[in-house]
């Protein structure tokens, strides 16, 4: 009877250290990091486990950064998901080369495919702002390990995601590095020409008149400028003088 007890005891410790393992392994894999940079661009990663786990940048999961700004991530769901157990923005951002950088999460949608948005609710308070294992910044939103374990979002979405459907973050970013600031100056420029002196000319010759055709062809209409009819009358009179 004590043999069998014992046996029992055994395999019982066996299955615990298993669990335990299986446990552990679960956490490393959830503390798997970006290491350091130090100059931009950086990096933000979204780290999640959903209907699959990731934590290495494919498609638009991740996003190059070099200033202060808002930036947008994503996770294309491979089978779909009704429920998520880990969500993190993971960066290469070197906490100890720049203290007072902030990740702050401005909202959180799954992206239907059939072309709609379902807000996933988020509560700020409740997000850890930490390091990863290689001392870069990182902000948990959903992890359920250690003393920076946070419950920002629930673990069951509000609408199950689809294949084609997108996990979307976005999120701002302070305390990096201002991002330059452009001026744009309007220059005017005026042409100065050089005076013309206009001479008065006096101009004799033969004038020509504008004959126009009208609508109907037995009919002509001369039009003659003003300085032409002038010059008209005085040789009708010039020549009336003449005959007398």
């Amino acid at each position: 009877m004590n043999i069998i007890k014992r046996i029992c005891i055994a395999f019982t410790a066996a299955v615990s250290i298993g669990v335990l393992a299986a446990s552990s392994l679960t956490a490393s894999a959830a503390e798997k990091s970006l290491s350091p940079v130090y100059s931009a661009p950086y990096t933000v990663l979204m780290g999640i486990n959903a209907d699959k786990e990731l934590w290495d940048q494919k498609n638009d999961n991740s996003e190059a950064i070099s200033y202060d700004g808002d930036y947008s991530v994503s996770y294309d769901f491979q089978t779909g998901a009704s429920s998520i157990t880990t969500l993190v923005l993971d960066t290469n951002i070197d906490s100890a080369s720049i203290p007072d950088a902030k990740i702050t999460v401005n909202s959180i949608y799954i992206e239907k495919s059939e072309g709609y948005n379902v807000d996933v609710p988020f509560d700020a308070s409740k997000a850890i702002q930490t390091k990863n294992a290689n001392g870069c910044h990182r902000l948990n939103i959903l992890y359920n390990f250690g003393p920076d374990a946070a419950k920002a979002i629930a673990t069951n979405f509000p609408e199950t995601a689809t294949m084609y459907d997108k996990l979307v973050i976005d999120f701002s970013i302070s305390g990096v590095a201002s991002a330059p600031v452009t001026t744009t100056t309007e220059i005017t420029t005026a042409e100065v020409f050089p005076a013309t002196t206009v001479g008065t000319q006096v101009v004799t010759g033969t004038v020509t008149n504008t004959v126009s055709q009208t609508a109907d062809p037995g009919v002509i209409a001369i039009v003659a400028a003003g300085t032409a009819a002038a010059a008209l009358a005085a040789a009708a009179f010039t020549a009336r003088r003449k005959r007398k």
